[in-house]
Formats: C-alpha cells, structure tokens, sequence
C-alpha cells in the first residue's frame, strides 16, 4: 500500500502536467478499492481444500475466519476510500467472489450470505449491485439477483449466457464470455463463430449485454485474435 500511495502520488504530479488530445488527464486511484471477496480470501489464504473441510469439520472457526476477513476488508477499503476522497455508500456497489462456484447454494447462504451483506450495509445504498463471478456460478445467480440485488453480472466462459437472461430477465446487465483459451489459441474464424453464437443466444435480449472476455486474457494472447472478438461483435452485435 505504500508503493502504491507513492506511485499514484508521483503519477498525480505527471498528470496535472499532462494532456491527451487536448485534454486533460484524469485523477487515478491506488489499490485497495474492492475486494475479491471473503471466501476467495480465505481459500488464498488457507487454501481451497482445506476450506472445504473446514465447512463440515468446524464451522465455527469458517464463520469466525470469514469474519475477521470481512473486517478487515471494510477497515481497508475505508481507508483507502477516506484518502481518495471518495464518498460512501454509494447507491450501488461492486465486488467479486469467485470461490463461491466452489459450493452449493445453501452453503452460501449458511457461511457467505452474511459477510456480503455486511460489505453491501458498509458500501452500498440498496442497489442496485454488482459482482464479477468467474466458473460455473450459474445455479447461484437468481438467488444473488433476488438476495442482495445484483443486477450486474461480470461472468466467466462455463456459463450459458443465453440460459442467464432466460432466467434473470431482461433489466439485469450480462458481462462476457469468450473464452481465454479460445482468444489464446484461436483459430480467428473459431472466435468469429463464437461471437456469433453469443450474441444469437438470446443474451441481447433488452440491450443489457457487453460482450467480453470471460474471464480473464491469457498472457501472449495475439491482438489479432482480440481484433477478431471485437468486429465480430461489431457485426453480430447490433440490437
């Protein structure tokens, strides 16, 4: 957090100094704004499998290790909040937590469910909200949209995007999901085919739809292969 702090101090002084086609720079930021949210920590820090165990063999200590995770969390995202200068709660707000692919929907509710709402009460108005689920999150979505009023959802390449607006509706705004190794490996013609076949999913349904890579880009990923994703969302994806 110092580096960064020193970093985004010195690329301030660069910036008021800077333009951009004629226009000034905008203010960056530092690190330490979001969170990957509190079970994915917990597997970093503990590590997934014993996690898992740790479910069914005390938990007690899961809800109590969760806990100070959330903590902690909110104490740093205040912080770094506070010396940005930026306001909260907003009327939304964002996070990620994509260990939650790792378990069933009523383990989320008994472990996860309360150390969200407590991000959300700290950082958020109401809603509506975001999250960014990488896996196969899918049985967990309508549940999440209806809980904690996610209406944004950043997915990765195994969900049916199609089946996602069919059970989520068309006011809930989809982010994704061409595969990585698929962007990586091509060929250009496969991306090609993939665009197409998303956006013909049924996905564009009400205009709530970006097209994206789902999730992430992997390294040495040719451009010409994301020049591929992107005229072919430019021809595919005309509402």
């Amino acid at each position: 957090m110092r580096k960064s702090i020193e970093d985004h101090e010195y690329l301030e002084e660069k910036r008021k100094k800077t333009e951009f086609e004629g226009k000034p720079v905008g203010r960056g930021s530092i690190f330490g704004g979001g969170t990957d949210g509190p079970l994915t920590i917990a597997c970093n820090l503990r590590g997934a499998s014993e996690v898992a165990m740790d479910f069914y063999e005390d938990p007690k200590y899961t809800h109590n290790l969760l806990s100070f995770i959330t903590d902690s969390v909110i104490a740093r995202i205040k912080k770094v909040y506070e010396y940005m200068k930026i306001e909260y709660p907003g009327q939304g707000w964002g996070f990620a937590d994509d260990s939650v692919e790792l378990i069933s929907t009523e383990m989320y509710k008994e472990f996860i469910l309360p150390y969200h709402k407590k991000l959300l009460a700290e950082f958020s108005k109401g809603g509506p909200n975001g999250i960014h689920l990488c896996g196969k999150v899918q049985r967990h979505m309508k549940f999440l949209r209806d809980e904690i009023n996610i209406k944004t959802f950043d997915l990765g390449f195994p969900t049916d995007m199609g089946k996602a607006r069919a059970e989520l509706g068309e006011d809930v705004l989809l982010i994704g999901n061409i595969a990585p190794h698929l962007l990586k490996l091509g060929p250009e013609q496969a991306i090609i085919d993939a665009v197409k076949d998303l956006c013909g999913s049924g996905v564009m349904k009400g205009g709530k739809f970006i097209l994206h890579d789902g999730n992430n880009c992997a390294p040495l990923t040719p451009v010409s292969h994301f020049r591929a994703m992107y005229e072919a969302g430019k021809q595919y994806g005309i509402y």
